[in-house]
């Protein structure tokens, strides 16, 4: 599946502000998917499209296009291509007549619905990305995003009012609780449901929001469930009551009084966190990519048999050894769409035709000749009924449960061993926050789900994930199998009751009213938990300004105990900085079991599952 983009030089002849449209979303294209650049008759001509590749080309103002090009439209025609014919202007709407009833992508039109001039050019070079995007691979992003609006009533209202109009003008669909909740209805359940439903969550953080139950409930379930989040921060930044939970270190963007008086008139602001939360649900999605190499990984060391049924929908045949049996049985036969996103409700059935015209046809009396459809999706859809052959399943959870059907003793083990957790967002800018959040959320699920318990120091974000992932993934022991060190220097006695409903909670005493000298302390005690058996760490604060890494500290204490210790470079910061050190004197130094070559993979690699799963393996759980 390619996108072949053409120069508007081939089509229109020289058109700045065509070009100036193609370099944008050309360039925006390639972040996400493989497009060819078409800028000479001659490599237009070399080219064999095939079905499901798109074309993208620019419309003349007359039908006046060159035989070289009217015989490459041709050629695409007879192999199926999708078309995205664009118009520059008023005068280039109607596209080639080859090219059948493709409609044209109106550049003019883009711009007055969002009420933009021809300067925010950017803006509708970046919509048109998101499509093609979109179109040529479907389940890994959708055109309209559905987008939950996160806000605190008393003071963000109105905002969260005109950013929900403003997604609707944009044909994405958002959720926000006065308008699509009716009147009898359970409001927080609607408002929850719609919260695990969506693609990606704006977080309007207004200055009352820090006093709001609910937006700290909404935030926890976002992390727990590793939905992307854009915080907006706004308003004034003194007077504000500070977050319990922090969606990252810093917000996405910030505006203040004065800018937000312009939202209304100036529609790019809006665009802008459109953009922003396509980027980053796409970067989320885009981890599909490991958790299939994963499942060809498992495929190939316990005899399966995996089979590409289609590319674009990424649909898959799976053949399953069964148990042995005195006599002969064939396999346990799945067909597995995987999903970047959530499927939607209409999606669901959208798999049926496609499975038909792939010869799947299902008997008029005995259904399927296969036993179940999965749909595979980045989160949790509740409990799968094993009764029916229709289900939509995590893709995390169908590994770990393919897994425990191969191998079921590699998931009977003790729970009392425990892996520390030493993560902080480290000093970089926001987009690339969401790696250590990634991070945490697969190394957490890898713990719980090999009957391991998560040992961790209190963090403003990462506790509420991992709180609420403890009750997800361990509902009968979680208090158990969470163990949250925090210091008193910090916390109150109150607020030390009120998180042990959540996990056993380790209070570590005030050592002389100093500040350090108590974390160390607590770091210690964490260190030597009596379930401890490795560290692992992930970002934290650089020593830029004077700082002293608690990392270090905590490396230092787990070598003195003789502790793994696991170091995971690629979300940046302190860890990022030491898994460099060893690289450049060669891992001479042992800190762990694994190869030198797995270390540099947890050095550079961000398929955090995989690496989590490595680091379960080598502690042998």
């Amino acid at each position: 599946m390619k996108a072949y983009f053409i120069h508007p030089s081939l089509t229109i002849g020289n058109n700045k502000q065509a070009e100036d449209f193609y370099d944008i979303c050309h360039k925006e294209i390639e972040e996400h998917i493989e497009v060819i650049n078409i800028k000479s008759e001659t490599v237009m001509l070399s080219i064999d499209v095939v079905s499901e590749d798109v074309v993208i080309f620019f419309n003349r103002n007359d039908q006046d296009y060159n035989s070289n090009f009217l015989a490459f439209l041709t050629l695409a025609l007879e192999n199926r291509i999708n078309f995205f014919p664009i118009a520059i202007s008023k005068d280039h709407r109607v596209p080639p007549t080859l090219s059948g009833k493709a409609q044209s992508f109106d550049v003019i039109e883009a711009l007055r619905q969002r009420r933009l001039t021809e300067a925010n050019i950017t803006t509708v070079a970046y919509a048109l990305a998101r499509t093609i995007i979109c179109r040529v691979q479907p389940t890994l992003s959708k055109e309209d995003m559905q987008i939950f609006i996160s806000h605190r009533r008393i003071d963000g209202e109105e905002l969260a009012a005109l950013f929900y109009n403003e997604f609707r003008i944009r044909a994405e669909n958002a959720f926000r609780d006065l308008i699509d909740i009716r009147v009898g209805e359970d409001a927080q359940e609607i408002i929850e449901e719609n919260l695990k439903a969506s693609d990606v969550v704006v977080f309007i953080d207004t200055p009352k929001s820090g006093e709001s139950y609910w937006i700290k409930r909404e935030l926890s379930i976002a992390l727990s469930l590793n939905i992307p989040i854009v915080w907006v921060k706004v308003g004034d930044l003194d007077h504000r009551t500070p977050l319990d939970v922090r969606p990252a270190d810093t917000p996405h963007f910030y505006y203040d009084n004065t800018t937000l008086t312009n939202i209304s008139t100036d529609a790019s602001l809006i665009d802008n966190i459109i953009h922003k939360a396509f980027r980053i649900s796409r970067e989320s999605a885009k981890y599909v990519f490991d958790r299939i190499n994963l499942l060809k990984s498992i495929a190939k060391k316990n005899g399966m048999t995996l089979k590409k049924l289609d590319s674009k929908n990424m649909i898959y045949r799976i053949e399953i050894p069964r148990k042995s049996f005195r006599y002969h049985q064939k396999p346990i036969m799945q067909i597995v769409q995987c999903y970047g996103r959530r499927p939607k409700e209409d999606e669901r059935s959208s798999i049926i035709p496609i499975l038909k015209d792939l010869g799947y046809v299902p008997h008029p009396e005995y259904g399927p000749y296969f036993d179940t459809t999965i749909l595979l999706s980045p989160t949790n859809d509740g409990e799968v009924d094993n009764s029916v052959d229709f289900v939509t399943e995590s893709f995390d959870s169908y590994l770990y449960y393919l897994e425990e059907y191969l191998d079921p003793e590699k998931h009977r083990n003790s729970n009392k061993k425990g892996i520390v957790i030493s993560g902080a967002f480290p000093d970089c800018e926001p987009d690339y926050q969401q790696y250590l959040t990634d991070a945490v959320y697969s190394l957490t699920k890898s713990i719980y789900q090999s009957n391991g318990k998560v040992i961790f120091g209190a963090h403003p974000t990462f506790q509420h994930l991992i709180f609420d992932m403890g009750k997800m993934y361990r509902p009968d022991d979680y208090h158990d199998a969470t163990r949250l060190y925090v210091s008193k220097f910090f916390v109150t006695d109150a607020l030390v009751e009120e998180m042990g409903k959540n996990a056993t909670i380790i209070a570590t005493d005030i050592v002389k009213n100093d500040r350090n000298k108590s974390l160390t302390l607590m770091r210690k005690s964490m260190i030597s938990d009596d379930n401890a058996i490795a560290l692992v760490c992930l970002g934290g604060k650089t020593k830029l300004g004077g700082h002293q890494p608690g990392v270090d500290e905590e490396i230092a204490l787990a070598k003195a105990k003789g502790l793994p210790i696991f170091i995971i470079g690629s979300v940046g910061g302190r860890s990022a900085e030491i898994a460099q050190h060893y690289n450049e004197i060669g891992w001479t130094e042992k800190i762990n079991d694994l190869s030198i070559e797995d270390n540099i993979e947890l050095m550079t690699s961000f398929d955090y599952t995989s690496l989590s799963n490595k680091i379960i393996d080598s502690l042998k759980f």
